[in-house]
């Protein structure tokens, strides 16, 4: 059991990559696709900790602390069943942020069981102040013809900051597919996965931009970063489109962005905040 929560939050850690894409200590400071997208980032990134955050709390090894409060329609590994994570009027989550509000997800089966769903929900959601609203829905879809697992992950997001009430959405579409580790039923540091997929969203700014996964990406339970593949960022702005090569296969948090000039940067690759 423990496998399978360690290995749900690297899937939604990898959906947040997207943020990564966009934050790259700012390409051009004046840039209105980069640092749209770059805002608009916070709303997947946070989205995608929230999917850690809640599988943290489910795990059966996390100590009960007294807040969040966490119950279920039926007790824990029986399905159907709809476990609900109340942070009420606020506590301090894994990650550092202050939670408030809660996050509800509706199970139908076990994570590695074909045809299972887990779709998430939040109700009254603030994460360091602002409103998150967001629906994750995560389906295994079995075996593909290579006889490797893999999921879909449907994400649609609405963040509203606290201080001007201005919002950012992100939709995303992914398909993640499990290319090594699958035999070892304990050992989670030889899980590695292939993501592919697009997405599309609005900025503070009202910006729209979208992103596409061009050559898969590549991500190890060992390494904290993407190791390679390629995804390509169009947004509204006066520099066309921009791709972020990952690498390698070298675990570090160094990327090359390449400019519609064919002018190429490297970046440092960040955890969003």
């Amino acid at each position: 059991m423990k496998k399978h929560i360690v290995k749900f939050a690297a899937l939604a850690f990898v959906m947040s990559l997207f943020v990564t894409s966009c934050q790259k200590d700012a390409v051009e400071a004046n840039d209105t696709q980069i640092s749209g997208a770059q805002s608009s980032s916070e709303t997947s990134g946070m989205v995608e900790d929230m999917g850690d955050e809640a599988e943290f709390r489910m795990a059966p090894n996390t100590p009960i602390t007294g807040c969040p409060a966490i119950s279920s329609a039926v007790p824990q590994g029986t399905f159907p069943n709809t476990i609900t994570i109340d942070f009420g009027t606020g506590c301090t989550g894994q990650n550092g942020r202050l939670i408030a509000g809660k996050i509800i997800i509706e199970i139908t089966g076990g994570y590695f069981t074909q045809g299972a769903v887990r779709t998430a929900h939040t109700d009254g959601l603030t994460v360091d102040g602002n409103s998150l609203e967001y629906t994750r829905t995560v389906t295994n879809m079995g075996l593909n013809a290579s006889d490797q697992m893999y999921w879909t992950v449907e994400v649609s997001g609405t963040r509203t900051k606290a201080a001007d009430g201005k919002t950012a959405t992100w939709t995303a579409s992914r398909v993640r597919t499990m290319i090594e580790g699958q035999a070892t039923t304990e050992d989670m540091l030889d899980d590695t996965y292939e993501i592919t997929g697009s997405g599309t969203g609005t900025c503070h700014m009202g910006k729209t931009f979208t992103s596409t996964i061009t050559t898969p990406l590549i991500k190890r339970a060992d390494c904290q970063w993407v190791v390679s593949g390629v995804e390509e960022i169009t947004g509204e702005g006066r520099r066309g489109n921009r791709s972020l090569d990952f690498g390698d296969g070298t675990c570090d948090d160094k990327g090359t962005v390449t400019l519609s000039n064919g002018d190429t940067r490297e970046i440092t690759l960040h955890r969003p905040r």
